[in-house]
């Protein structure tokens, strides 16, 4: 995506766009929302057109089984093999990456296919797409690395209709608000905070002070580069004329971790329930019983940590999630409970405290590197350890400040002239010299 937004890389996606909109009205103008996926694969490796082939093969051939007039037995089989495929295909897929330079997309094309199946099986598919709408479902050039993980039910139905529709406007100027906002909180406050190079694997003289605001920075950095990342997802594909899913709805404002999964990279969170937790939940009640949710969980999480990285730091990621969903659960626990407005600010720090600490175990760091961190906070809390830090905790509690005020104001000033010109002259202004790529585009 950092390529898109070069100048080569413009020209050539409003030549597309150009394009597109001018021979909307021929079927085969779809073809046309393709082809830099095609290219991605072509240009990735022989391993990546094999794996790609491969999975949209396999997945239409299945589905056309699921949806056809074949013994429930059958079509059980299938798709429990299938599942089994999907888990073990992905974990080769993350142990041999480098060895066979399979570009990033290829994991979220098999979350996409799994999903595909899931949904023949279980009746939310009811015939067999034109081959045109199946394979602009997995290969739509947007979305085909970072996502959303966008559902059948909103997607298919766009693309039967979206070419016949009108120049819109209004969706134009959403769209391109959008890629502003993406801009901006990618290469205005994601790029100019303290980078995690900077942090992790080295010796530092740090406190549980200087941990907590680190671990708030590096969470709030995350959330700003893939938000970003989706935002500008989203403002490019409404210029094609699709609308695809919200996949963050305030996480900093959650309750709880329950509450946090409901908002936070809300199209997985969905994928994962609608194709894993639901089904094993259903399926092997009878098998573990009262354990059954829990099992579920785990083989959730499991998914997740594959998908994110077979390292140790993501294992524990998943394995804390897992552990407080329990605790949630048993519990009814909720995190920010009191009325009160000091004691409700006070709950939601130790919340977010806690929630920050978690994640920073979602790197791709050595894990001593990581455990090296939570050893800093039985340090002795000295002022003399901020004075080298000082500059860039006020330059963090800006650019938090900046974020959290442009999404507050956002829905308010998105249609004005002077809020776009603003947040283009802040990108332009805070540019990192070097900057880096999206959090999905390693």
């Amino acid at each position: 995506m950092k390529e898109l937004l070069t100048p080569i890389g413009m020209l050539m996606l409003l030549a597309l766009l150009a394009t597109f909109w001018v021979f909307r009205g021929f079927k085969w103008s779809i073809y046309l929302l393709i082809i830099p996926t095609i290219y991605l694969i072509l240009d990735s490796s022989l391993a990546s057109l094999i794996i790609t082939s491969s999975i949209l093969i396999w997945t239409y051939l299945i589905s056309d089984i699921l949806l056809g007039s074949y013994s429930e037995k059958v079509k059980d089989w299938f798709y429990w093999v299938s599942l089994i495929l999907f888990i073990s295909s992905l974990t080769f897929i993350q142990l041999n990456n480098d060895t066979y330079h399979i570009t990033a997309g290829i994991s979220l094309l098999m979350f996409l296919s799994f999903g595909w199946i899931s949904d023949a099986y279980y009746g939310r598919i009811l015939e067999r797409e034109k081959i045109s709408y199946y394979l602009t479902y997995f290969l739509y050039f947007p979305k085909f690395i970072s996502g959303p993980v966008e559902t059948t039910a909103n997607f298919l139905p766009q693309l039967k209709s979206f070419t016949n529709s009108l120049f819109d406007k209004s969706i134009l100027n959403k769209g391109i608000s959008l890629i502003i906002l993406g801009l901006f909180k990618k290469f205005v406050i994601a790029d100019n905070f303290i980078s995690d190079e900077e942090v992790f694997g080295h010796d530092l003289k740090w406190n549980i002070l200087l941990v907590l605001w680190f671990s708030f920075v590096h969470f709030v950095k995350i959330y700003a580069d893939f938000s970003g990342l989706i935002d500008i997802v989203r403002g490019v594909s409404m210029l094609f004329g699709l609308n695809l899913k919200i996949n963050f709805n305030k996480p900093f404002s959650s309750v709880g971790i329950k509450d946090y999964w409901s908002r936070w990279h809300i199209s997985l969170s969905n994928w994962v329930l609608e194709n894993l937790f639901k089904p094993i939940s259903f399926q092997f009640r009878g098998l573990f019983k009262q354990y059954t949710g829990v099992v579920a969980l785990f083989v959730s999480f499991g998914v997740i940590t594959i998908w994110h990285g077979l390292s140790w730091n993501y294992l524990i990621f998943s394995l804390l999630h897992v552990a407080v969903l329990i605790i949630e659960n048993i519990f009814n626990l909720k995190w920010i409970t009191s009325k009160n407005l000091i004691k409700s600010i006070f709950q939601r720090i130790i919340f977010l405290s806690f929630l920050s600490l978690m994640t920073l175990f979602f790197n791709n760091y050595e894990f001593l590197d990581t455990a090296k961190l939570f050893g800093y906070m039985t340090n002795t809390i000295e002022l003399a350890d901020f004075s080298s830090y000082s500059l860039m905790i006020c330059f963090s509690i800006v650019l938090l400040s900046l974020l959290f005020g442009v999404e507050a104001n956002y829905s308010k000033y998105d249609n004005k002239i002077w809020f776009k010109v603003l947040l283009i002259i802040l990108v332009i202004l805070a540019f990192p010299e070097n900057a880096r790529n999206f959090i999905y585009e390693f």
